[in-house]
């Protein structure tokens, strides 16, 4: 059995290979964390969103599968580097992936929302968006998490570049227009997180 460490800033979580199987095995410092985590993921398993498959949880863990996928961050630099400007479906796979698991995350408690709006936090395999990270789950507006979203999607390396710009602008279009949410206020929760991002990088 070969075991792998993966780079997780809440948790320790690993890869691991055995025999002919790959898994992933998140452990938790915290267990009222990892109880909250794994009910948010059955609801999710429930309601059929993207995510990894659950094994099984044990006193301080959780496994689940491994996706042989691209971290959303990964592929997102790529497309930059790419000088990729047709990304209108990409990002309206990204809103389906949103629609579905605030659609189910509201049958465990409305407004409940995602919070760490982090684009290490899913993966891209193929069409599908698969959300991997759902300890932070609390009551709030889906706007913050967007606008979350869009000022990192401006403010990783190298930051606020013409392409990051253009493709921040569809990004808030086409959210809005799925979602319902008036541009504006996608566009307020950004600024809130651009300044916040701002004093932590400092």
């Amino acid at each position: 059995m070969e075991t792998l460490p993966l780079e997780s800033k809440k948790n320790k979580v690993f890869k691991i290979h055995k025999e002919n199987s790959c898994y992933i095995r998140k452990d938790y410092e915290d267990e009222n964390r990892m109880v909250k985590e794994y009910k948010i993921l059955k609801i999710m398993a429930e309601n059929d969103v993207n995510i990894p498959t659950i094994y099984k949880q044990d006193k301080d863990s959780i496994y689940m599968e491994y996706i042989e996928g691209t971290l959303l961050l990964d592929y997102f630099i790529e497309l930059e580097k790419k000088h990729e400007n047709h990304y209108d479906e990409f990002i309206k796979n990204v809103v389906k992936a949103h629609q579905d698991i605030y659609s189910a995350l509201h049958k465990l408690e409305k407004n409940t929302i995602l919070k760490d709006m982090n684009f290490r936090n899913y993966l891209v395999k193929g069409d599908k968006i698969y959300r991997i990270d759902f300890e932070d789950c609390e009551p709030g507006k889906i706007e913050s998490d967007i606008g979350k979203l869009a000022a990192f999607a401006l403010t990783y390396d190298p930051v606020n570049t013409v392409w990051k710009k253009n493709f921040t602008d569809r990004f808030i279009h086409i959210f809005s227009e799925v979602l319902k949410i008036p541009k504006a206020q996608i566009i307020i929760e950004m600024n809130k997180e651009l300044k916040c991002i701002k004093r932590r990088r400092k």
